[in-house]
């Protein structure tokens, strides 16, 4: 449920304000930075229960971030003479950093939350799964870092075109390291039959299967292209 309507608010905004993000990215990125603190302030202080239950359902499982890099990764999958990726490439980047800033604050919970269980002379029982949960959201972090920096024109045209196609290659992973992220985190309680952890981990599965699929047939159709060019030429 989570995941559509998340994919529902997305999509409409997408369409509808597709123009206003490419005008004015600042102001949907402090839209999106308030909705990250506002998620990190009902971890600590809750909400009343209706503003709570919705920013819940849009943000647990980093459900609305995963939409928005849905929408650029499967941006890709697309041929470069799509209308699709015609229309979304303009704003593939204002979508990325939307992204990143909507996924910062829910793996900073979870760094939060397990720190404690892998420092020495932790009151915790030592669980060696912990560390490679840790280790696993630092790396996401990181990336998210690395991209969302890298996507403001302000950094990009300070670096050489092939540092910046370099880093780039780092959003191929994401999802997959993000799939990663959430199954290390709800694969005990899916296998213990909790229906919203099933349901994510089913979703993020899928998703990420899909996506390896598609981009690995998208490479294989652009280098026949790209070989059948040179022949005729």
């Amino acid at each position: 449920m989570r995941y559509l309507v998340a994919l529902i608010v997305v999509t409409l905004l997408v369409f509808f304000l597709r123009s206003a993000i490419k005008k004015a990215p600042s102001v949907f990125y402090i839209l999106s930075l308030v909705v990250g603190i506002v998620y990190l302030y009902n971890q600590t202080i809750h909400l009343p229960s209706q503003i709570s239950s919705f920013i819940a359902l849009l943000t647990r499982q980093s459900a609305l971030a995963m939409m928005f890099f849905i929408v650029v990764m499967f941006a890709g999958v697309f041929s470069d003479a799509s209308k699709v990726k015609k229309w979304l490439m303009p704003v593939r980047k204002e979508l990325s950093i939307i992204g990143c800033i909507l996924t910062a604050p829910h793996v900073i919970i979870y760094l939060v939350a397990f720190l404690p269980r892998i420092l020495p002379n932790s009151p915790f029982p030592f669980l060696p799964f912990d560390y490679f949960r840790f280790v696993v959201s630092l790396l996401l972090l990181i990336i998210i870092l690395i991209l969302g920096v890298t996507s403001f024109e302000i950094v990009r045209h300070r670096m050489t075109g092939q540092s910046w196609k370099r880093i780039q290659w780092l959003a191929y992973l994401l999802l997959i390291i993000l799939a990663i992220h959430v199954m290390t985190y709800l694969l005990p309680a899916a296998l213990g039959g909790g229906t919203h952890a099933v349901e994510s981990v089913a979703f993020y599965s899928c998703i990420t299967v899909i996506y390896i699929v598609l981009r690995a047939l998208r490479w294989r159709l652009d280098l026949k292209r790209q070989d059948k060019l040179l022949n005729n030429s």
